[in-house]
């Protein structure tokens, strides 16, 4: 009996140490304080900084332009998959039931326009890029008003469509 409770003290013991090793630090990155603050036009991102600032800054900024296009428009694509049967033989019933459900969204949209306008690399760990990327409607305008490619009616049909977008934003970010 002795061999056994000291088998059991020692499989505790070990319970409590737990495995040495990489694990999960507590604390991490700190939010720079604006990142969580909303901006009428904006949208922010993160991308973790493994040794190459350029790749993080751009990574950072493409999340941030994906994020601004979406308040812009997006297309969400639903499907609900269900499976169900029932089924018997003469050692009982069988009854089973699966139900999948998937969403998309797609956003296709070009912003002409945007700008950094924050960046900051933290200091804690893991290091992280974050970015703030914003568009204003006089910018996008005036790069519309440089399209060589579209007609007159279509430039200015895209400027209307900007300024009725950028008035539907701040009406629901105020």
């Amino acid at each position: 009996m002795k061999p056994l409770s000291l088998a059991a003290l020692l499989c505790s013991a070990i319970s409590f140490i737990g495995c040495g090793g990489d694990q999960v630090k507590a604390g991490g990155s700190v939010l720079p304080a604006w990142y969580m603050k909303g901006t009428p036009g904006c949208a922010v991102a993160a991308q973790k900084f493994r040794g190459n600032l350029s790749l993080a800054e751009s990574g950072a900024i493409g999340k941030a332009r994906t994020k601004l296009a979406r308040q812009f428009q997006v297309e969400i694509r639903g499907m609900l998959k269900q499976y169900a049967a029932e089924g018997g033989t003469d050692k009982g019933d069988m009854s089973e039931e699966l139900t999948e459900d998937a969403t998309r969204q797609i956003t296709k949209m070009t912003l002409v326009g945007t700008r950094t306008v924050k960046q900051e690399l933290s200091q804690g760990q893991p290091q992280q890029m974050f970015v703030r990327v914003c568009i204003k409607p006089d910018e996008m305008i005036k790069a519309l008003d440089k399209l060589k490619q579209l007609n007159p009616a279509a430039i200015n049909a895209l400027k209307e469509n900007a300024r009725e977008t950028f008035k539907e934003l701040d009406k629901f970010t105020k």
